[in-house]
C-alpha cells in the first residue's frame, strides 16, 4: 500500500468516526417537528400581526413625518426666500457701504485738503504774528523816535521862543541903544559947539566897552556923586563917566571908591557946565 491509500484510508476513518458521532448527538436531541412547526407558525403569525401594527403605526408616522417634511419644505423655501432677500438686502447693504466707503474716501481727502489748508493758514497766520510784532516793534521805534522829535521839536521852539524873546531884548536894546546914539550924537554937537574937547574926553579914563550908568545920590559939599554901577559891572579906579540929561550935557565925575553894585565918583570941576542931580545918566564914553 503507498502514501496515497494510507492517506486516503486515514481519511475514511475519520470521516466514519465523524458520521458515527453526529448520529448518536442527533438522536439524543430528537424534536417533536410538527409541534416545533405549529409553534412557529404561531409564533410567526404573531410576529406577523405585530409586524402590521408596526408598519401601520409607521405608515402613520411616514405620513406625518411626510407632512412635517412638507411644513420643513415650505419652511425652509420660507426661508430660501428670506435668506434670498437678506441677500439681495446685504447685497444692497454692501454696495451702500461700498458707496459709503467711497464718500467716506473721499471725504477724508477733502479733510487731509482742509488740513493742509489749515496747516498752510496756520503758517500764515504765525508768519503774521511774526510781522505783526516785528511792526509793533517798528511802531514803537516810531513811537519813541516821534516822542523824541516831538521833544527836541518842544524844547526846539522852547529855544525858538527863547531866541525870539532875546530878539525882541536885542532889539528893544538896538532901539534904546539907536536912541542913546543919537542922544550922545546931540551931546557931542553941543559939546563941540560949547569948544569942549569932545575927543580927549572921550579917550582918556575908560573901558573898552561903554559902561552906562545912572546918578544914584549927589553930595554937592563933598563934590562927590554916587552911581549904580560897581565891581559887578567891572568898574574900576579912576574911570570917568561923563554925566548928561536927556541930550544935555552937564559935566564929568571920576571914580574913586567903588562897591560891588555902586561906586562914589569926584565931580570934575573943570569939565562941569551945570549941576549935576539925582536920577541924570552916566556913561564912560560918548560916541
Amino acid at each position: 500500500m503507498n502514501v496515497v491509500s494510507k492517506i486516503m484510508a486515514f481519511l475514511m476513518l475519520i470521516l466514519s468516526i465523524v458520521y458515527c458521532g453526529t448520529s448518536v448527538v442527533l438522536f439524543t436531541h430528537r424534536v417533536d417537528w410538527r409541534s416545533k412547526y405549529e409553534k412557529v407558525s404561531a409564533d410567526y403569525k404573531k410576529e406577523s400581526t405585530d409586524l402590521k401594527s408596526k408598519v401601520a403605526q409607521l405608515k402613520d408616522k411616514i405620513v406625518s413625518t411626510n407632512d412635517a417634511l412638507e411644513a420643513v419644505k415650505t419652511s425652509l423655501e420660507n426661508m430660501t426666500n428670506d435668506f434670498k432677500e437678506k441677500r439681495d438686502e446685504l447685497s444692497e447693504a454692501n454696495n451702500r457701504v461700498t458707496k459709503l466707503e467711497a464718500i467716506v474716501s473721499s471725504k477724508d481727502l477733502k479733510i487731509d485738503a482742509k488740513d493742509r489748508e489749515l496747516s498752510e493758514k496756520d503758517q500764515m497766520v504765525m508768519d503774521l504774528r511774526a510781522k505783526t510784532d516785528e511792526l509793533k516793534e517798528i511802531t514803537d521805534t516810531a513811537k519813541a523816535e516821534r516822542l523824541e522829535a516831538t521833544t527836541k521839536r518842544a524844547e526846539a521852539e522852547e529855544s525858538l521862543q527863547v531866541l525870539k524873546t532875546e530878539l525882541e531884548k536885542a532889539e528893544i536894546k538896538l532901539a534904546d541903544v539907536t536912541k542913546q546914539l543919537e542922544i550922545n550924537k546931540g551931546i557931542i554937537a553941543q559939546l563941540r559947539e560949547n569948544g569942549i574937547p569932545v575927543e580927549e574926553i572921550a579917550i582918556s579914563g575908560g573901558p573898552a566897552t561903554p559902561i552906562r550908568a545912572q546918578v544914584l545920590a549927589v553930595r554937592a559939599d563933598a563934590n562927590l556923586v554916587m552911581l549904580s554901577v560897581g565891581s559887578q559891572n567891572e568898574v574900576k579906579q579912576g574911570y570917568r563917566f561923563t554925566v548928561y540929561r536927556d541930550s544935555e550935557y552937564l559935566g564929568k565925575v571920576e571914580v574913586e571908591k567903588i562897591f560891588p553894585d555902586m561906586c562914589s565918583a569926584r565931580i570934575l570941576n573943570d569939565y562941569t557946565e551945570k549941576q549935576i542931580k539925582e536920577g541924570d545918566n552916566a556913561s564912560t564914553r560918548v560916541y
